[in-house]
């Protein structure tokens, strides 16, 4: 558990960062939202504990509540303070332990995190890219997803209406002459006929601001908003907020209105809830015959045409290859852990990988590593754990990308401050941590431009626990006060523990040195 504070609690001159940027910052409420999110627990994998505008689940793990005419579900009965029978997960499908489970897909150092909710829409803080099936429509609700191979960031899941099965996967990818700061998701829907006589099938597709709840992070709406689809690019105000396959597609407003021309969402008395801009489709096909369609979805709308040009000509299995292809080179040859009775734990191994890279933002121009959902700010007491999976996983420079921050976090008397931990106070939180990060890397790597980088931070912060030494009752380092889950007032274990092992780092000789073809170089 993290604190509550974001870096707009924290005053500069504790050298913090700059306040964070509108979409990075989440709100006490969402924070909440997030841990009761974590409330699911025991083989009953739980719904949560408050009411869903989705409506209660069965065991196909679809919601079984209609689509109203003005695009909005009705409330479910509560849910609150109760457990659900552990019926509404498909027992044949992985596991999900969470009540509400957040997965992200997307690249590195991308500015935010891409959202796929825990009832399979897409959400980006900017916009929402939402589901729905059968006549009439209802939203999809399925929780239990999966990654591609269980670890690649491509999330895969399934449901069934009788005969009609149907299949999403969604990625994000960097569109080619373009950078990480507006990835392109792609989402792909595969409708199949397991029946044997022919069906139809209903599915649609829709944009809106945001679904009801565990939607994490601030958005912004206007019903003042306008809304054009035109040659299957939907535009709200003039931005590209998603694309559609357009052939056989049945344009809608909202749902049930037949989109005629352009339209303002005060026209339809919309909110943030409201689907708008629906293409939906109704294949007949025959028993085994499957149809496919594929949407995409810029994580941020935009007006630049040359992106939308080639968001519009990209190809879904090229980018999915591309994909696969770059986080297999990436993690799938290095550090790997085979158990041949259970392939999961290599799996689950490469996926924490994944999600530790995730976890990187760019902001401002500046790269850094954060906690991801729902912390996306820099804490230095998390770092060590980061740096022992880039070095393990041979990732250099996502470990280097952090030494700047641990730089500018270092104070005066050579304590590195975790500024975004401590509530605004200078309290010990992280500087063994801090340390550890620091000369683990040199130790593991022997690079020695890179030892002579950090080695300046090493003199001042063992100067420190000397002196908390010397000057601290029983000779340990000084107290903290009760700053995150642990609420200890006094001397905490893991402070006194990684400041013996950071000073033990900065006195080993092989940390900042490494022999080269001009001998030993000692920082």
């Amino acid at each position: 558990m993290r604190s509550t504070k974001t870096k707009s609690d924290v005053s500069s001159h504790s050298g913090g960062l700059p306040t964070a940027s509108p979409e990075n910052v989440f709100t006490s409420v969402q924070r909440r939202e997030f841990l009761q999110s974590l409330a699911g627990a025991g083989a009953a994998a739980l719904l949560a504990s408050r009411p869903a505008r989705s409506g209660t689940a069965e065991a196909t793990g679809v919601s079984k509540s209609a689509l109203a005419a003005d695009g909005h579900t009705p409330h479910a009965p509560a849910l609150a303070e109760r457990m659900l029978s552990p019926a509404i997960d498909d027992l044949h499908k992985s596991w999900c332990y969470l009540a509400h489970s957040t997965t992200v897909i997307g690249m590195p150092w991308m500015p935010d995190a891409v959202q796929v909710t825990y009832d399979g829409a897409l959400f980006t803080r900017h916009a929402e890219l939402c589901f729905f099936y059968g006549q009439p429509l209802q939203p999809v609700l399925q929780r239990q997803k999966q990654w591609l191979e269980r670890w690649i960031p491509i999330v895969q899941y399934d449901w069934r209406d009788g005969d009609i099965a149907y299949e999403a996967e969604m990625f994000g990818a960097i569109l080619d002459s373009f950078r990480e700061e507006n990835t392109l998701q792609f989402i792909r829907v595969r409708i199949r006929n397991d029946g044997p006589k022919r069906r139809s099938a209903t599915f649609a597709a829709g944009t809106r601001m945001a679904g009801d709840h565990w939607r994490f992070g601030d958005v912004s709406f206007s019903p003042d908003w306008t809304y054009e689809i035109h040659e299957g690019v939907v535009y709200r105000s003039g931005a590209f907020v998603y694309s559609f396959s357009p052939e056989g597609a049945l344009l809608e407003a909202t749902a049930g209105r037949p989109y005629e021309t352009r339209f303002a969402g005060g026209t339809y008395s919309v909110n943030k809830l409201t689907p708008l801009c629906l293409a939906r489709y109704a294949p007949v096909l025959a028993p085994g015959e499957s149809a496919d369609f594929v949407f995409k979805m810029p994580r941020v709308p935009t007006e630049d045409s040359a992106y939308i040009q080639t968001a519009r000509a990209t190809n879904y299995d090229d980018y999915r290859e591309r994909t696969i292809r770059y986080w297999q080179e990436l993690l799938g040859n290095t550090n790997r852990i085979t158990v041949t009775a259970e392939p999961r734990i290599g799996q689950a191994h490469r996926a924490t990988a994944v999600h530790t890279l995730l976890a990187t933002r760019t902001t401002e121009g500046r790269r850094l590593q954060t906690d991801g959902l729902p912390y996306p700010e820099e804490f230095l007491a998390s770092i060590p754990e980061y740096g022992r999976v880039y070095d393990t996983f041979g990732l250099t420079e996502y470990t280097q990308a952090n030494v700047r921050v641990c730089r500018e976090k270092m104070q005066p008397d050579g304590m590195f401050l975790d500024v975004n931990l401590v509530h605004g106070r200078k309290d010990l939180s992280s500087h063994g941590q801090t340390m550890a990060y620091l000369l683990n890397h040199a130790l593991m790597s022997q690079d020695s431009a890179y030892a002579r980088e950090v080695w300046p931070m090493i003199p001042p912060a063992v100067g420190l626990i000397r002196r908390d030494h010397e000057q601290e009752p029983h000779g340990l380092m000084r107290a903290s006060w009760p700053y995150d889950a642990e609420m200890i007032k006094g001397q905490y274990t893991c402070h006194n523990l990684y400041a013996l092992y950071g000073f033990a780092l900065g006195h080993s000789r092989r940390a900042p040195a490494r022999r080269n073809g001009r001998g030993r170089v000692v920082a």
